[in-house]
């Protein structure tokens, strides 16, 4: 075995040379770094900066108040908005409100919904900063 692994290091070498004298630069540093170009990669999308997550817990935070205080029009937005707030996304909504036998709801509803809701939030966080502000 130690002389086909070996084999395969030295052959393995002379391609690595190959490559790198053609000019192609490899997107993986090793097995575990990517370069900045393989943005598409799982590793690069899990290096997050701390501002990302701190961005994502305040939203949560925010839309947990949102829960809170805002007057739903209805108990399905209460709903979709307390699960929203708790993380849970739409493709799970889905499946929950149709295990409970609520039929008619989609994807899109429930998209539709949350892209209402959300505006909502963000006016109703803006108006309330002016007033502290003034």
């Amino acid at each position: 075995m130690s002389n086909k692994k070996a084999e395969l290091d030295k052959l393995t070498e002379i391609w690595y040379k190959k490559l790198k004298n053609s000019g192609f630069e490899d997107a993986e540093k090793n097995e575990i770094y990517l370069h900045r170009d393989a943005r598409s990669s799982r590793i690069f999308q899990a290096n997050k900066s701390q501002e990302y997550y701190d961005s994502v817990l305040e939203y949560y935070i925010m839309a947990e108040h949102f829960l809170n205080e805002f007057k739903f029009e209805n108990e399905h937005e209460a709903t979709i908005w307390a699960y929203h707030s708790q993380g849970v996304s739409i493709r799970d909504m889905v499946k929950t409100f149709k295990k409970a036998g609520i039929k008619n709801v989609s994807r899109t509803g429930i998209w539709r919904v949350l892209n209402k809701l959300t505006l909502e939030m963000r006016m109703m966080y803006q108006i309330y900063a002016r007033k502290q502000d003034a």
